[in-house]
Protein backbone atom coordinates (compact mmCIF):
# COMPACT_ATOMS: atom_id res chain seq x y z
CA UNK A 1 0.00 0.00 0.00
CA UNK A 2 3.00 2.22 1.23
CA UNK A 3 4.62 1.53 -2.39
CA UNK A 4 1.27 2.70 -4.58
CA UNK A 5 0.54 5.50 -2.47
CA UNK A 6 4.60 6.86 -3.21
CA UNK A 7 3.71 6.02 -6.54
CA UNK A 8 1.22 8.70 -6.70
CA UNK A 9 2.61 11.24 -4.75
CA UNK A 10 5.98 11.64 -6.30
CA UNK A 11 5.13 11.78 -10.05
CA UNK A 12 5.21 15.44 -9.88
CA UNK A 13 6.81 18.45 -8.29
CA UNK A 14 10.66 19.01 -7.91
CA UNK A 15 12.02 15.85 -6.60
CA UNK A 16 10.80 14.62 -9.89
CA UNK A 17 11.93 17.21 -12.07
CA UNK A 18 15.77 16.51 -10.37
CA UNK A 19 14.95 12.54 -10.71
CA UNK A 20 14.23 13.49 -14.62
CA UNK A 21 17.77 14.33 -14.67
CA UNK A 22 19.51 12.25 -12.33
CA UNK A 23 18.61 8.78 -13.46
CA UNK A 24 20.71 9.27 -16.98
CA UNK A 25 23.40 8.62 -14.19
CA UNK A 26 22.32 6.23 -12.11
CA UNK A 27 21.83 2.53 -12.73
CA UNK A 28 21.00 -0.78 -10.80
CA UNK A 29 23.29 -2.90 -8.60
CA UNK A 30 25.18 0.42 -7.66
CA UNK A 31 25.96 2.11 -4.37
CA UNK A 32 24.54 5.66 -4.03
CA UNK A 33 24.94 8.01 -1.34
CA UNK A 34 22.54 10.98 -0.72
CA UNK A 35 24.23 13.23 1.37
CA UNK A 36 21.55 16.10 2.47
CA UNK A 37 18.55 13.58 1.95
CA UNK A 38 16.52 15.69 3.87
CA UNK A 39 12.59 14.40 3.15
CA UNK A 40 14.27 11.38 1.78
CA UNK A 41 11.81 11.36 -1.05
CA UNK A 42 14.43 11.72 -3.84
CA UNK A 43 15.80 8.29 -2.27
CA UNK A 44 12.32 6.81 -2.01
CA UNK A 45 11.33 7.67 -5.56
CA UNK A 46 15.12 6.15 -6.44
CA UNK A 47 14.42 2.70 -4.94
CA UNK A 48 10.96 2.70 -6.57
CA UNK A 49 12.67 2.69 -9.87
CA UNK A 50 15.64 0.45 -9.46
CA UNK A 51 15.13 -2.21 -7.50
CA UNK A 52 18.66 -3.76 -7.09
CA UNK A 53 19.98 -0.49 -6.39
CA UNK A 54 21.58 0.29 -2.70
CA UNK A 55 20.99 3.89 -1.78
CA UNK A 56 22.11 5.45 1.45
CA UNK A 57 20.97 8.89 2.93
CA UNK A 58 23.25 10.95 5.15
CA UNK A 59 21.90 13.92 6.83
CA UNK A 60 22.92 16.42 10.05
CA UNK A 61 18.90 15.41 10.93
CA UNK A 62 16.43 13.23 10.62
CA UNK A 63 13.89 14.25 9.41
CA UNK A 64 13.07 11.79 6.38
CA UNK A 65 8.81 10.29 5.75
CA UNK A 66 10.36 6.52 5.77
CA UNK A 67 12.61 5.83 9.00
CA UNK A 68 12.58 2.12 8.59
CA UNK A 69 15.60 2.72 5.73
CA UNK A 70 18.59 0.74 7.68
CA UNK A 71 20.78 2.82 5.49
CA UNK A 72 20.60 6.46 7.24
CA UNK A 73 22.49 8.10 9.37
CA UNK A 74 23.50 10.85 10.85
CA UNK A 75 26.80 12.74 10.40
CA UNK A 76 28.45 15.97 11.13
CA UNK A 77 27.96 17.52 7.94
CA UNK A 78 31.25 17.70 7.37
CA UNK A 79 33.05 13.73 7.86
CA UNK A 80 31.88 10.44 5.49
CA UNK A 81 34.40 8.75 7.65
CA UNK A 82 32.52 5.38 8.05
CA UNK A 83 33.07 4.69 3.98
CA UNK A 84 35.61 3.24 2.20
CA UNK A 85 37.21 5.42 -0.80
CA UNK A 86 35.44 4.67 -3.69
CA UNK A 87 32.63 3.18 -1.84
CA UNK A 88 29.72 4.68 -3.52
CA UNK A 89 29.00 4.60 -7.57
CA UNK A 90 27.01 8.05 -7.60
CA UNK A 91 27.35 10.46 -4.46
CA UNK A 92 24.42 13.17 -4.84
CA UNK A 93 24.46 16.74 -3.28
CA UNK A 94 21.17 18.16 -4.11
CA UNK A 95 20.67 21.68 -3.09
CA UNK A 96 23.13 21.08 0.20
CA UNK A 97 26.93 22.91 -0.29
CA UNK A 98 25.05 26.64 -0.06
CA UNK A 99 24.69 25.46 3.54
CA UNK A 100 27.92 24.42 4.02
CA UNK A 101 30.17 26.86 5.51
CA UNK A 102 33.53 24.99 5.18
CA UNK A 103 32.49 23.23 1.83
CA UNK A 104 36.12 22.35 1.36
CA UNK A 105 36.07 19.72 3.71
CA UNK A 106 32.88 18.25 2.62
CA UNK A 107 33.69 18.37 -0.79
CA UNK A 108 36.77 16.43 -0.25
CA UNK A 109 34.77 13.76 1.29
CA UNK A 110 32.41 13.30 -1.34
CA UNK A 111 35.27 13.36 -3.51
CA UNK A 112 37.19 10.48 -1.25
CA UNK A 113 33.86 7.97 -1.13
CA UNK A 114 32.28 8.18 -4.70
CA UNK A 115 32.99 7.71 -7.80
CA UNK A 116 30.54 9.79 -9.85
CA UNK A 117 29.35 12.68 -7.97
CA UNK A 118 26.31 14.98 -9.14
CA UNK A 119 25.93 18.46 -7.36
CA UNK A 120 22.66 20.43 -8.11
CA UNK A 121 22.67 23.76 -6.91
CA UNK A 122 20.81 27.33 -7.18
CA UNK A 123 23.37 29.38 -9.74
CA UNK A 124 24.19 32.95 -9.54
CA UNK A 125 24.51 34.85 -12.64
CA UNK A 126 28.00 36.01 -13.82
CA UNK A 127 30.17 37.50 -13.86
CA UNK A 128 29.69 38.98 -10.70
CA UNK A 129 26.18 37.85 -8.45
CA UNK A 130 23.87 41.31 -9.50
CA UNK A 131 21.97 42.92 -6.42
CA UNK A 132 19.54 40.98 -7.10
CA UNK A 133 21.41 37.17 -6.49
CA UNK A 134 22.44 39.22 -3.20
CA UNK A 135 18.96 39.99 -1.79
CA UNK A 136 18.38 36.16 -2.55
CA UNK A 137 21.34 35.39 -0.26
CA UNK A 138 20.04 37.68 2.28
CA UNK A 139 16.40 36.50 2.35
CA UNK A 140 18.10 32.56 2.18
CA UNK A 141 19.64 34.01 5.52
CA UNK A 142 16.88 35.36 7.47
CA UNK A 143 14.68 32.78 6.65
CA UNK A 144 17.12 30.19 7.68
CA UNK A 145 17.60 31.80 11.27
CA UNK A 146 14.10 32.98 12.05
CA UNK A 147 11.93 31.13 10.66
CA UNK A 148 13.69 27.40 11.16
CA UNK A 149 15.35 29.23 14.21
CA UNK A 150 19.03 28.07 13.45
CA UNK A 151 21.08 30.85 14.85
CA UNK A 152 24.20 28.47 13.39
CA UNK A 153 22.84 28.57 9.53
CA UNK A 154 25.03 29.79 6.68
CA UNK A 155 23.69 29.95 3.13
CA UNK A 156 26.06 31.32 0.41
CA UNK A 157 25.72 30.60 -3.15
CA UNK A 158 28.15 30.69 -6.16
CA UNK A 159 28.07 31.51 -10.29
CA UNK A 160 28.69 28.29 -12.01
CA UNK A 161 32.11 29.71 -12.77
CA UNK A 162 33.25 29.47 -9.31
CA UNK A 163 31.64 26.93 -8.71
CA UNK A 164 33.31 25.13 -11.78
CA UNK A 165 36.75 26.49 -10.77
CA UNK A 166 36.23 24.78 -7.63
CA UNK A 167 35.31 21.50 -8.69
CA UNK A 168 38.18 21.10 -11.43
CA UNK A 169 40.14 21.24 -7.80
CA UNK A 170 39.04 17.83 -7.14
CA UNK A 171 38.26 16.00 -10.91
CA UNK A 172 39.50 16.18 -14.36
CA UNK A 173 35.55 15.99 -15.96
CA UNK A 174 33.23 18.14 -15.06
CA UNK A 175 29.94 18.58 -17.03
CA UNK A 176 27.17 21.26 -16.58
CA UNK A 177 23.33 21.19 -16.80
CA UNK A 178 21.30 23.71 -16.86
CA UNK A 179 18.10 22.29 -15.17
CA UNK A 180 15.00 24.26 -16.19
CA UNK A 181 13.17 24.19 -12.72
CA UNK A 182 10.35 25.79 -11.76
CA UNK A 183 11.82 29.48 -10.54
CA UNK A 184 10.48 30.69 -7.47
CA UNK A 185 12.92 33.21 -7.62
CA UNK A 186 13.03 34.77 -10.83
CA UNK A 187 17.18 35.28 -10.91
CA UNK A 188 18.43 32.28 -9.76
CA UNK A 189 19.35 29.90 -12.54
CA UNK A 190 19.33 25.79 -11.24
CA UNK A 191 22.23 23.86 -12.27
CA UNK A 192 23.49 20.20 -12.27
CA UNK A 193 27.61 18.98 -11.89
CA UNK A 194 28.56 16.22 -12.44
CA UNK A 195 32.10 15.41 -11.32
CA UNK A 196 33.97 12.04 -12.70
CA UNK A 197 37.47 10.70 -13.01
Amino acid sequence: MRDSMMKIRLPTGPKNRLYNFIHNHIDNNQRVLNVGCGDGILSELIRLNYSDMYVYDADVVDLRHNKKSSNFHLFDGYHLSQYDTDYFDVVLVIYVLHHVKHRNILLDEIMRVGKTILIVEDILHEPKATILDHFFTFTHRLWARFVCKDKEAYVEFWTKSKWSNTLYNYRANITYTNIPEKKWYHYVDHGMFVCSN
